[in-house]
């Protein structure tokens, strides 16, 4: 989940995977309009100034503000797709999260009320390990038998079933 979390993060700030691509660059984009409104807007808002520099301050705005939203056109165009792709990628593996933790629990359960099964699994498995053990000896003899009768042309499989006369 983390990895996904940064990588939703990243795509917002335009960093990580993402600054390369349309979705970061929109998204870089209006953060510096944001940023730009923002520093217009103070500007106005300073009342300290003359007529000429109200006009200004309202005509930085305003621009500021024209920026912002193509910025925002873009964002919604290029980096809203991407988010939506993340969130559902999101919940999908909430809900494997979920699942995983309920079986989790379910096993957390059957050993507390069946105390002897891990150990049960450790006689079987070495069990398993020892029949293994004792067939590979034979296993290996049954291969090298057949090789040596295919490579003196004794083997009825060589032959297909049809002796050796037909």
């Amino acid at each position: 989940m983390r990895p996904l979390d940064q990588d939703t993060a990243d795509l917002y700030a335009g960093t990580g995977r993402w600054p390369n691509t349309g979705a970061g660059e929109a998204a870089r984009d209006l953060d510096l309009a944001a940023a730009s409104y923002q520093e217009a807007a103070q500007e106005l808002e300073s009342g300290h100034r003359g007529p000429w520099a109200r006009h200004k301050a309202r005509r930085q705005l305003s621009e500021a503000s024209d920026r912002f939203d193509i910025a925002k056109q873009a964002w919604e165009d290029r980096v809203q797709p991407c988010a939506h792709q993340l969130a559902a990628a999101r919940e999908q593996l909430s809900g494997q999260v979920a699942e995983l933790e309920q079986a989790q629990q379910a096993r957390t359960t059957f050993l507390v009320e069946h105390p002897d099964v891990p150990q049960r699994l450790v006689v079987l498995n070495e069990a398993i390990k020892h029949e293994q053990a004792l067939q590979r000896p034979h296993s290996f003899q049954r291969i090298l038998q057949r090789e040596q009768a295919q490579a003196l042309g004794n083997s009825h499989e060589s032959d297909a079933g049809m002796g050796i006369g037909m």
